[in-house]
């Protein structure tokens, strides 16, 4: 190109600028380095720590650099490497280096660096110092010339060795958070890559990545996967892989590989829960073998609870494809936002990743919570003595506290309250409140609310002899007072205002004034439409509210004998005035609506058909002595509450002295 009449010039002040302002911290420094001994086809680099004397050293294997490489390539800043070459002499890896910036990230975490390398038995050894860059930034015409240093110190006759003195970023009692931090920006430390990084001579192994034994649930992409997958979380506590499509664009050939898992404790959260470990629930972004994003799942504001425990490496070697366009940012660690590549990989990683473990990753979790809990021998003592309906209540309860994120003396506790507020709202009646109870329940300040209305086994007590035995006790001594002349009386007396004579769960049998006195207007209609024989069979009809259902009873004479027939046609009319009053006047009731018949006796026929004909309507018949009957069976049960009382106190008992 000939001169023309404008000139641009490149000062030496960008050098400056470039190392100081480009990269924020160590790990992102060495990342730079570790990535150019990769590219040297070193199967070693060794990062020394000496915070005693605060200096780093950085030496590699690699095949080092004649005088040449030096000025051409490390000495050039903006470098373009993969026009020279995309993969090493060597061992044909893939280059990681590209824009030819990264080696002045030096100057961000120190004022001086040397450089000693050899080659084809060249020696050459030079200090790059910030001091003498600024010198020559003030007569700033474009060119630098670090300072030559003697060679006799180089011991080695190939690879490179990068000194960094007078360093402006502290190192003390770094080594252990910067050997998990490589570990993570390298994903060719985890594959058989004949690639060592080494920090204060000590190797960067699998279990620097502590998560890997912390996985419960894993997600694998395509079976190219499973060979590291194997090598990773062979033999640690994986319970459930899931293979999962890896092509994210068939046409362009894009495909990715790794895994994403669910850990089997949330991280970072949990009072009373102390972690000998810090993990960290992010999902890391590879490319050519090193880090280019270093948490993916930031980028979705996902607020679900699963992504609490998420984690994950997934690899895309197509965002750092040399025929395209750099997709990184100038400090390699985050994308450019708007590359269409990468929005088809958020697509991807939304759609077949964090979608389908969003809705199994609940169930996956609650089934082996289940089973854990029921290794606590105290839970299984009193899940035993539940009946079989409520013990598969019970399993998802004791499940969702073996999955908060406690301690097991915390944990004591938790099951403590947990049992007493399942027995509590069982012995009410209100089974139906349990589960909506517990299953917003996520940490043990939720349960501690629990605890607050929960609190000890005297009330429990209370609650169950005083609410239930004493005041029903009242109540059945009058049946067994009962003639039978005087049965129709007696039922009729406690029947409407005590509807657990027919279900143990309609505790608290209710009426709304508004919807009754409607509904009694319609009612009044039919009535006044019956026959005389009609009217003189029936004793009364009301309508009444329990557990969200309109419930009809109709209390017939004792010694009337009626037809499975004839109720199911008597039923249908008062069945269909409330639906009609419903529908008409008060829309946003719940439409359920179930009707009893007490009658005398059975009707003639096949009793299981007669129920079927009135099931068909949702309406069912009990005649007074079966209800009396039933009643009285039921008190059986309610004197075993004491006994089943005495045999809960014993197992809080146990769980209190097990903390």
């Amino acid at each position: 190109m000939s001169q023309g009449k404008y000139k641009m010039t490149i000062g030496v002040n960008v050098l400056k600028h470039l190392g100081l302002n480009l990269y924020s911290n160590l790990p992102a420094v060495l990342t730079e380095v570790v990535a150019n001994a990769w590219d040297a086809d070193a199967t070693e680099v060794n990062i020394s720590i000496d915070d005693l004397n605060c200096k780093i050293e950085i030496s590699d294997n690699g095949i080092g650099m004649t005088l040449d490489d030096v000025n051409k390539k490390f000495l050039h800043v903006g470098y373009e490497k993969r026009r020279d070459i995309t993969v090493t002499p060597r061992f044909k890896r893939k280059v990681m280096g590209r824009k030819g910036i990264g080696k002045l990230s030096l100057f961000s975490i120190a004022n001086n660096i040397e450089v000693f390398t050899s080659k084809d038995n060249e020696k050459h050894a030079f200090l790059i110092s910030r001091t003498e860059i600024d010198r020559a930034n003030e007569n700033s015409n474009g060119e630098f010339y670090p300072e030559t240093l003697p060679t006799n110190a180089i011991n080695f006759t190939e690879g490179t060795k990068i000194l960094l003195t007078d360093l402006t970023t502290p190192i003390q009692n770094i080594t252990n958070k910067l050997r998990k931090n490589l570990s993570k920006r390298f994903s060719v430390l985890d594959k058989d890559t004949n690639f060592v990084i080494k920090i204060n001579d000590v190797p960067i192994t699998l279990d620097d990545k502590e998560y890997y034994k912390d996985v419960q649930f894993l997600w694998y992409l395509g079976e190219e996967s499973l060979v590291d997958i194997d090598r990773k979380f062979g033999g640690k506590n994986v319970l459930n892989m899931v293979r999962l499509n890896n092509v994210v664009d068939e046409k362009e050939g894009y495909r990715v590989t790794g895994w994403v898992g669910t850990f089997l404790r949330q991280p970072n959260a949990g009072i009373g829960y102390k972690p000998d470990k810090q993990l960290e629930n992010v999902i890391t972004l590879y490319a050519n073998g090193r880090v280019i994003q270093e948490d993916m799942l930031n980028e979705f504001k996902e607020n679900m609870f699963y992504a609490q425990y998420l984690v994950g490496e997934i690899e895309a070697d197509f965002l750092d494809l040399t025929d395209k366009p750099d997709i990184a940012t100038s400090d390699r660690q985050r994308i450019k936002q708007d590359d269409i590549r990468y929005t088809q990989l958020k697509t991807y990683i939304y759609d077949v990743i964090l979608l389908p473990i969003r809705k199994i990753w609940g169930d996956l979790r609650k089934k082996h919570s289940e089973k854990e809990a029921m290794k606590n021998p105290q839970v299984r003592e009193w899940h035993d003595t539940l009946t079989p309906a409520n013990q598969e209540l019970a399993k998802e309860i004791i499940g969702k506290v073996e999955s908060l994120v406690i301690d097991s003396e915390n944990k004591a506790e938790v099951y403590k309250t947990s049992i007493l507020a399942f027995e509590t709202l069982t012995i009410k009646g209100q089974t139906d409140k349990i589960k909506q109870t517990f299953e917003n329940l996520e940490t043990q300040k939720d349960f501690d609310l629990l605890k607050m209305l929960f609190d000890s086994v005297d009330q429990l007590e209370a609650v169950s002899y005083y609410h239930i035995v004493r005041k029903r006790l009242q109540i059945i001594k009058e049946f067994e007072k009962i003639l039978p002349t005087a049965k129709e009386q007696i039922i009729q007396k406690y029947l409407f205002d005590h509807l657990w004579l027919l279900h143990p769960s309609w505790e608290k049998a209710s009426t709304n004034p508004r919807i009754e006195q409607a509904i009694k207007t319609e009612f009044a209609d039919i009535d006044a439409n019956l026959t005389e024989d009609e009217k003189k069979g029936r004793v009364d009809i009301r309508y009444r509210t329990a557990a969200g259902k309109h419930i009809i009873i109709e209390l017939k004479k004792y010694d009337k004998k009626v037809l499975a027939i004839e109720l199911v046609a008597q039923v249908d009319k008062y069945r269909k005035a409330l639906s009609k009053c419903l529908d008409t006047k008060f829309p946003n009731e719940p439409k359920n609506i179930e009707t009893i018949c007490i009658i005398g006796t059975s009707p003639e026929g096949n009793p299981e058909e007669n129920q079927n004909m009135l099931k068909a309507i949702n309406a069912r018949y009990l005649t007074y002595d079966s209800l009396i009957a039933e009643t009285l069976n039921g008190y059986q049960d309610y004197l075993e509450v004491t006994k089943n009382n005495e045999k809960l106190i014993d197992i809080i008992t146990k769980l209190e002295d097990s903390k």
